[in-house]
């Protein structure tokens, strides 16, 4: 009989967590609340467990991209309907990329990007003067 009270003795010594969100027992990609007895239907979806890091990103292909179309933005401003979208382009994947192995191929696109995308929006706006004034045919 001993034995049979000391079960019970540890069984009402042990405690339930406290309520609050945890790991579903079911299902590791949701939290489920704990209400303190039970489980509810209560759930989030579960985010990415803490010290497990993501594999960086590599962008020097966007790095490449932009110091591209900088380049290509050298003559592209002639025509502002082809510069203003490719020096734009270049300008994003330039300040994307500027963290990533290939920084000065970054830094070289956004400052290029930078430069012709304001040669093109004053070559546009010259020529909307000029067309608008009946200077341009």
């Amino acid at each position: 009989m001993s034995g049979l009270g000391s079960a019970q003795q540890a069984s009402a010594s042990v405690s339930t967590p406290p309520a609050g969100w945890y790991t579903d027992p079911n299902n590791s990609f949701l939290y489920r609340w704990w209400d303190g007895t039970a489980w509810t239907e209560h759930t989030a979806p579960a985010g990415q467990p803490s010290g497990v890091a993501m594999p960086a990103q590599d962008l020097s292909g966007k790095a490449n991209t932009s110091m591209a179309l900088g380049l290509v933005g050298i003559v592209a401003w002639f025509l502002p309907i082809i510069g203003l979208p490719v020096t734009i382009t270049g300008l994003v994947f330039g300040i994307r990329a500027r963290h990533s192995s290939a920084r000065g191929k970054a830094i070289t696109g956004i400052v290029l990007c930078s430069i012709f995308l304001t040669v093109s929006v004053v070559n546009a706006a010259l020529g909307a003067y000029l067309r608008v004034t009946g200077r341009l045919p």
